[in-house]
C-alpha cells in the first residue's frame, strides 16, 4: 500500500514561498476577551507567523465603568492551560497604561494614544533594528477575518507587490455585537463596518499609524458627505487604500 505525504501546516508553506513573515498587531482589553482571543488565535493559525498583543493594563475611556463594576483583570494571564499552545506564537507587548490615558480627557483620545503610541511600540519590538520586514494585519481584537480570505486574496503577489508601493489592503463586514446571534439590522448606520482589519507592509505602517489608517473610509466619506452610504456599501467591499 503505497503510503499518503503528510500535508504541512499552511504558514510554514507560506513562509518557504514568500520572504514576508505575518504579524497580527491587536490590543487586549481585558479577560472578557479571552474567548474571542481564543477564537481569533484557530481562525488565524494557518496564516499567521506571530501575534502581537498590546496590553495597556488599563482600561480605556470606552469601557472603564465596565471594567471598575466587574473587577475585570487587564492583563494577560498567560499559565491558563489553553493558552499553552499558543505562547511560543504570541509577542506581548506591556505598556503602562495609566500613565499613558492620564492625559486622555475624552475617550476617542484613549483610543488614539493606544492606536498610535501602543501600536508604534510593539512594532519597534516586534521588528527591531536589523529584522526583516514583515506583513502586518491591523484590526481590534473581535475584529477577525477570515483565514481563507488573507490567504487565498490578500497574500497574491498581485497584492504583495502593491502593498511593497505602500498601499494598504482593507476589509468590511457585517458588524455583530459581542454575541455571533446578535447581527446589526439591514440598513442601519451599522450594518457594515467599515473601519475594521487592514494589511499593510511594515515599512509602510512606520510612516503612518494605526489610528489614520482605521478610520480611512470614514474620513473619505465625511469629506464627501457620503459616509451613510459608504457605510451601506462597504459590506461586500474589500479594496486597496491610499497609503
Amino acid at each position: 500500500m503505497k503510503q499518503g505525504r503528510t500535508r504541512a501546516p499552511r504558514c510554514r508553506a507560506m513562509a518557504s514561498t514568500a520572504p514576508r513573515r505575518v504579524l497580527d498587531m491587536f490590543s487586549y482589553g481585558g479577560v472578557h476577551y479571552d474567548r474571542v482571543l481564543l477564537a481569533r488565535l484557530h481562525e488565524l493559525q494557518d496564516i499567521v507567523h506571530m501575534h502581537v498583543m498590546i496590553e495597556m493594563g488599563a482600561p480605556l475611556s470606552l469601557n472603564v465603568n465596565y471594567v471598575h463594576q466587574h473587577t475585570v483583570s487587564q492583563r494577560w494571564n498567560s499559565s491558563e492551560p489553553c493558552w499553552r499552545r499558543w505562547l511560543p506564537r504570541i509577542m506581548r507587548v506591556q505598556l503602562d497604561g495609566a500613565a499613558l490615558f492620564s492625559r486622555a480627557r475624552k475617550p476617542y483620545e484613549a483610543q488614539r494614544i493606544m492606536r498610535t503610541t501602543g501600536f508604534a511600540t510593539a512594532l519597534a519590538q516586534a521588528l527591531p533594528p536589523g529584522s526583516e520586514e514583515a506583513w502586518v494585519l491591523l484590526s481590534d481584537i473581535d475584529e477577525i477575518p477570515r483565514a481563507s480570505t488573507l490567504s487565498s486574496v490578500l497574500l497574491t503577489e498581485e497584492v504583495r507587490q502593491t502593498l511593497l508601493k505602500g498601499r494598504v489592503y482593507a476589509l468590511a463586514g457585517r458588524s455583530y455585537y459581542y454575541n455571533a446571534a446578535c447581527v446589526s439590522r439591514h440598513g442601519s448606520l451599522e450594518d457594515t463596518w467599515i473601519a475594521g482589519p487592514k494589511m499593510l507592509a511594515s515599512e509602510s505602517l512606520r510612516k503612518s499609524s494605526w489610528a489614520k489608517l482605521r478610520t480611512y473610509f470614514i474620513a473619505v466619506a465625511r469629506e464627501r458627505n457620503e459616509e451613510n452610504a459608504t457605510k451601506r456599501s462597504c459590506g461586500t467591499r474589500r479594496g486597496i487604500l491610499a497609503s
